[in-house]
């Protein structure tokens, strides 16, 4: 398993989305959906090489494809959640910096 940052999109104590930005080969995401009235946890592979283009990948995800992951949750008091857009791009843009941090203390 790799070593690196990770960003979660947390809505009311559930795990919506989470971006594991470990490096080439073992960078992912899960998302958690629902399929056939059953949970299931969908695990991607992260296509970008690098520690630093998956955290730029995450942040696209979450400022474009928020709301594609809220309405597929299993539980309607997640689906039903408006973002605001303005805030999103504030808590990503803090995110990014933290995200970078965290990879010279993993790398280093």
């Amino acid at each position: 398993m790799g070593k690196g940052p990770a960003i979660i999109l947390n809505i009311h104590g559930h795990e919506v989305a989470k971006f594991d930005c470990y490096g080439q080969d073992v960078g992912h995401y899960h998302i958690q959906v629902t399929e056939w009235r059953r949970k299931r946890v969908n695990i991607l592979r992260l296509p970008e090489t690098t520690r630093e283009a998956q955290i730029e990948r995450a942040i696209f995800e979450l400022r474009n494809n928020a709301r594609w992951y809220l309405d597929r949750h299993p539980l309607w008091r997640v689906r039903r959640v408006e973002m605001d857009r303005a805030r999103l791009r504030e808590a990503t843009d803090q995110a990014r910096a933290l995200l970078r941090t965290y990879i010279g203390k993993v790398e280093g």
